[in-house]
């Protein structure tokens, strides 16, 4: 018998929003592990993975690193850009805070054909902005940018230092 406390693998993939789902690949057994560790907030799921083909579209963010090196993300819609920064790996992006606009750590320039596309910053990400090294006229906090699918293809640079 089972109790209602416990879980099982078509639990989960039962409520994943991806189509035809009849064998666990990495990106639903991530998906899941998530999801069954949040259980007090199931949605939004912030979830981030690097870039690779399937079969749902999710928007790609391209972050250039310090060293040059250029890493995609594919992520979900509704996360901020620092989240999935943080997990899709991409080194340079701090995030002291956490996400609440409050250290400044999570700096990016944004690619100059993006500017105008985004949304702009509120009063305290623009009070927050005076804070940070080398600041630019391009210069934004991920963790204030919230992913949707016009964002898909975005182009940011991480800073060499946050701090």
């Amino acid at each position: 018998m089972r109790r209602n406390w416990q879980l099982r693998w078509s639990d989960c993939a039962n409520s994943i929003p991806f189509p035809n789902v009849e064998t666990p690949n990495l990106t639903i057994i991530v998906f899941c592990i998530h999801y069954l560790f949040n259980i007090k907030q199931r949605l939004p799921i912030p979830f981030a993975m690097k870039a690779a083909e399937g079969d749902f579209h999710m928007p790609i963010i391209k972050f250039v690193q310090a060293d040059g090196s250029e890493l995609s993300v594919q992520t979900s819609d509704g996360v901020s850009i620092m989240e999935a920064a943080l997990a899709g790996g991409v080194n340079g992006i701090v995030a002291e805070c956490g996400g609440a606009c409050s250290c400044a750590t999570c700096h990016v320039y944004v690619d100059p054909a993006w500017v105008n596309k985004i949304p702009a910053a509120n009063q305290t990400e623009v009070s927050m902005l005076k804070f940070v090294q080398d600041k630019q006229d391009n210069s934004r906090l991920s963790c204030q940018i919230k992913v949707d699918d016009s964002l898909d293809g975005l182009k940011l640079t991480v800073p060499a230092e946050q701090y």
